[in-house]
This record gives structure tokens, sequence and C-alpha cells, in this order.
């Protein structure tokens, strides 16, 4: 009798045991960021859903916009935050942050900007950079590669991986590119005009007695001229100083100088074979990568965020020395894929790739059978912002299967545009959804968001 209780009360005590350890609403399993490794992609998806379910509709388009620093605090130059850009990060959940080489000076610096970005995010965001432009201030060396280097600055993701094939690269015509720079600064300025000097067929020793014949009161005339010709050019250089300034900032971050040095190889099977290892390397310091140049720009690389440019390769020729690249890069678990602002001729002749619904759906998703985050190049491009309102841009890449709007002119006006057109049934929520579950995905393989520790 005594042994039948003893075998009921510690059958009591195992029930109580596993009640204890269960989760409280029985429905997902809690586990901790150490032991995120050990779930099934049936069970991260699970609590990415989880998480996503759990955010605003602000919050969660808030994850869809990535910016460099620059256009956060509105200044060139940013090497820390204030508190008001932390709060702004804050409040609009912003999903990730890209340091260009101007916001770095050296590496404690470094150090201290993406520990302040780390830290004043709600939802962790990504931290970004370009491997050669975090160089500049860590060289890399026999012990330390430049991804090991972005470890440990604290960065989160390797910003550009180039998916691309090396190749021939051609720029636009001189005038096509300064036309399109003109568009957004303005025209260039015109030296002012010497109108004291006549235009004649006069041979020159006519011109001069011409001059010695001019009475009194015409030299008092053309000294006035001569006088006003010398402010107004005194004018006209300062307005050329500002003008080349800004012309060179934007040949500066919009011309791709030297692309080809940046892709793996100048043949489809050895780019496949390297960017694989790439990728490895990235991933164990725990970065994620962003591979870059889909569906293939090298040709037209130089320019192309500047001037529209077209690739009118075949589909099949394409497939085989370029796109073939970046599905090897997708089976080897690439992170993200940037899809480029130009225009495949033979594909969809009526939209560039990056606001193409045939580019990122039928190639990238169906065709490549990728399933992650798919980001697109600036918003603010001259190439973008000549042809496109920035609500337009915006409203463009989202409807063509975009993840993540890289740099948008404005980002206020970016999370507006997408929660208005949500509201009026132009953009359908579960798009949205999708988008930031991809994104939340990403980042908990990655160890970016941890997941909830055990109860």
């Amino acid at each position: 009798m005594r042994a039948k209780i003893c075998l009921v009360l510690v059958l009591v005590l195992c029930i109580g045991l596993c009640g204890c350890t269960s989760d409280k609403d029985g429905d997902n399993k809690a586990v901790s960021g150490e032991s995120l490794s050990q779930l099934t992609t049936n069970e991260v998806d699970q609590l990415a859903e989880n998480i996503v379910k759990k955010m605003s509709i602000r919050e969660r388009i808030g994850q869809m916009i990535m910016v460099e620093v620059d256009a956060l605090t509105g200044k060139d130059n940013t090497t820390k935050l204030s508190e008001k850009v932390k709060e702004y990060i804050r409040q609009n959940n912003i999903g990730g942050v890209v340091i260009r080489t101007n916001n770095m000076k050296d590496r404690a610096q470094v150090e201290s900007l993406t520990a302040e970005l780390a830290e004043c995010e709600s939802m962790p965001a990504y931290i970004a950079a370009i491997p050669e432009e975090v160089t500049t201030v860590e060289s890399p060396s026999y012990e330390t590669t430049a991804t090991e280097i972005m470890g440990g600055l604290g960065f989160n993701l390797n910003f550009d991986l180039s998916g691309d094939v090396a190749g021939f690269e051609k720029g636009s015509a001189e005038a096509g590119v300064e036309s399109a720079i003109a568009k957004i600064i303005g025209e260039k300025p015109i030296p002012p005009e010497k109108t004291w000097i006549k235009k004649s067929n006069k041979t020159d020793d006519k011109a001069a007695d011409q001059k010695n014949k001019l009475t009194a009161k015409d030299k008092k005339k053309v000294k006035r001229a001569k006088k006003r010709y010398k402010k107004l050019f005194k004018k006209y250089k300062k307005e050329k100083r500002e003008y080349d300034k800004e012309v060179a900032k934007i040949l500066d971050k919009y011309s791709v100088r030297d692309y080809s040095s940046r892709c793996l190889g100048t043949v489809a099977q050895s780019v496949s074979d390297r960017i694989g290892k790439a990728i490895a390397d990235c991933q164990n310091q725990k970065l994620a990568v962003n591979i870059t140049g889909f569906p293939g720009i090298t040709t037209v690389a130089k320019d192309h965020l500047i001037v529209p440019q077209v690739i009118n390769t075949g589909i099949s020729k394409l497939r085989r020395e370029h796109i073939a690249v970046f599905g090897s890069a997708i089976e080897n678990n690439a992170d993200i894929v940037t899809v480029s602002h130009v225009k495949l001729g033979k594909v969809d002749s009526m939209n560039m790739a990056s606001m193409s619904k045939i580019v990122i759906n039928d190639l990238i998703r169906n065709e490549l059978e990728y399933s992650g985050v798919v980001i697109t190049e600036a918003l603010d491009s001259p190439v973008v912002i000549n042809q496109y309102k920035n609500k337009d841009a915006v409203l463009n890449v989202v409807n063509a299967g975009a993840d993540i709007i890289y740099n948008p002119t404005n980002i206020d006006e970016a999370i507006d545009t997408i929660d208005r057109a949500i509201q009026s049934n132009l953009i359908d929520e579960k798009v949205i959804n999708q988008s930031v579950i991809r994104i939340v995905q990403n980042k908990l393989n990655r160890g970016i968001i941890k997941a909830p520790e055990s109860n």
C-alpha cells in the first residue's frame, strides 16, 4: 500500500515539474538566443511570424527601410548620433543603417557608432558597411581579413559582395551624365559676356585703329563695362566652384568606378565556385551577406545610377553568363540580393529591374527559388529622382516585390506612402507582412535578433 502511495506521489511530482517548464500559452516553444541554431526552419519561421504579429503596421514598414547614416542626420560626414536621431530610429523602427567611408574616422569612433546604433533599436537593425570602405579604418593583414575587421567593429551585414562577373566596362556620354546632374543641381553657371568687345571680321590692325578712335565718352563706357564684368566674373567663379563641388559630390557617390575589380572573377563558373566560400567566410564572422549587381550590370555599371541604362542581352545568355552566379549565391544561403536600377530590354523594357515584377518575382523568386530578402539600390540615385517622385518610386519597388527600400529621398514620406497605400488597398497588407517576416527570419538566423529567453 505504501509503495502505491509513493508511486502516485512520484507521478504527481513529474507532472508538476513538466508543467513548470512548459510555455505559458502552450503554443510556441520558448528558446534562448544560445539555442536558436538548434531550431528547425519551421520553428524559426513561426518565431518570426509571432514577432511580426506583435508589431504595428508602421513598425513593420520601418523594418523595410534601410538608410545611410547621413540620411538620418541630414548632415554630411556624420560620426556620432544625437539623442534626437537615436529616438527617431527607435520610433520608426528603422530596419537597417549603412555606415559609409565619410562616417569613419578611426577604429574607436566606428566601434562607438555601431554600438550607438545597436543600443537605440527596439528591434535590432542591420548595421552595414562595404568591406573596401571599412579597410580605410583598419587594413587587412595575413592574420585578419576585411570581414573579420567588420565583425570586430560591430557590423552585422556585409553590404556589398558582388555576384557579378567582371568584364568590359563602358561609360555613358559625358554630355548625358552632365545633363542628368544638371536636372538635380541646376544648369552649369555661364561666364559673363565681355560686352565692350564687339565681334568683328576686321584684321587686328583695323581693330586696333578702331579702338584708337574711341571717344572719351566711349572710353568711360568701356571702363564701367570692365568694372561690371570683373564683379560678375568674381561671382561666376564662386558659383562655378560651388557647382563643381556639387558635381564632384554626386559623381563620387553615384559613379561606380573600377566595378570589375569588385567582382570575384571574369568567368561565370569561376565566380560561382568562389562565391559560396565568400558567403561562408562572412557568415562565420556573424555577418549577413548582401549579394549585389543583379541581374549582371558590368557593361553599364559606371554610370547606371546617374543615367538610364538598358541591357539588351538575350535572356539565355544572361542566364548563362550572369544569373547563374546569383543562383549559386542563393544555393549557398545568400541573405540579401540587391536588384539594380537597370532595364533588361528583352525581359521588361518598360521598368527598371528594381521596379519590375517580372525580374523580382519571375526571375528571382520563381526561377531561382529565392525566398530571402530583396533590396533595391539607392532610391536617391539621380537615375531614379530624375524620373520619379519619391512616393512613386517607393510604391513601384514595393509593388514589384522588393522587401527593403534603400535610401528613399524622404524617410517619413516613404513610411507614410506605404501606410496610406495599405489603408486604400493599393498595397495588400499581406505583402508587407511577408516582406517583414523575411527580414526578421534572416535577422534571427544571423543572430541579429535574439530569440526570446526560456521561461
